[in-house]
């Protein structure tokens, strides 16, 4: 596994983590519905980084942004509740 995928690996499972305080919620909306916004927004929330080491060495990152993740859920109709 690359670095990369093995940091957004560690992203998405803290976002599930996060999100796993909570649980998205739409009328009528089917679980094939929900995997589907997911998915797209967790694709629009991606931020590409570029991190410095210890010694400067420049290092690409993905991470899932949270607030974007949910504002693009809330978009769709969907509501997180506790």
């Amino acid at each position: 596994m690359s670095v990369a995928r093995f940091f957004w690996f560690l992203s998405l499972i803290g976002l599930l983590l996060v999100g796993g305080c909570g649980q998205w919620s739409k009328p009528g909306a089917t679980r094939m519905e929900f995997a589907q916004d997911r998915y797209q927004c967790l694709q629009e929330a991606i931020v590409k980084e570029t991190r410095y080491e210890e010694f400067g060495r420049p290092r690409k990152v993905q991470r899932v942004d949270r607030g974007l993740y949910q504002a693009c859920m809330n978009s769709k109709g969907w509501e997180l509740r506790s």
